[in-house]
């Protein structure tokens, strides 16, 4: 299906795709009624199974817990046979693309990135993973691109894409039992050991 100048629920009108991936499609919208823009992300037709209803869940989950460290959750539906789910729009780069910027930038030695800056970002992805998991959650989909800058010119981040994020506390603080068996989530390249050996 064609999103792009879809009305959803009468408020938010879809605008231009700014990303695909594996699972969902990401589009700039805007509340026709306010002119506020947001995020959409639409999950893709080819992929069975609710993957965008369920990061709506956490994602609204987040959003009452660790407020400003993710976007912040506007509204979900459905439309068309496939989910979606409507989040503040973040002004920024992510990570990646400002280490492959910083990487191009001819006062540098090819390939590098400023010291301070490695640091400055290594700790916003430590605090931002330190609030997730005080929530109960784990990603499984650490890497660069999942971390980006609330505006154009911040150096506050906020972490994005919790469609693979599993609990592993359940609601009142205990562990979830590990499972003896679990499918590989996450990016090859950046994924962790146990993700590779089918662990959870």
């Amino acid at each position: 299906m064609e999103w792009e100048g879809k009305i959803l629920d009468e408020i938010w009108e879809v605008r231009r795709c700014v990303g695909k991936g594996t699972f969902c499609e990401l589009f700039v919208g805007r509340n026709i009624h306010t002119e506020e823009n947001v995020a959409i992300k639409f999950q893709n037709e080819s992929i069975e199974g609710p993957v965008v209803k369920y990061e709506a869940d956490v994602l609204k989950y987040l959003d009452k817990g660790i407020r400003g460290s993710v976007p912040n959750y506007i509204h979900s539906g459905h439309l068309g046979g496939k989910d979606y789910l409507i989040m503040e729009l973040l002004g920024g780069e992510d990570m990646s693309k400002l280490r492959n910027r910083l990487r191009k930038n001819v006062h540098h030695t090819p390939s590098t990135i400023p010291f301070l800056i490695a640091v400055h970002c290594t700790k916003e992805i430590l605090r931002l993973l330190r609030q997730l998991h005080s929530c109960g959650f784990v990603h499984r989909d650490v890497k660069p691109s999942n971390f980006v800058r609330e505006k154009h010119d911040s150096n506050r981040f906020r972490m994005i894409d919790f469609g693979v994020t599993r609990r592993y506390k359940d609601k009142d603080g205990r562990l979830i039992a590990k499972r003896e068996k679990a499918e590989f989530r996450g990016t090859t390249f950046y994924a962790s050991i146990n993700s590779h050996n089918l662990e959870d």
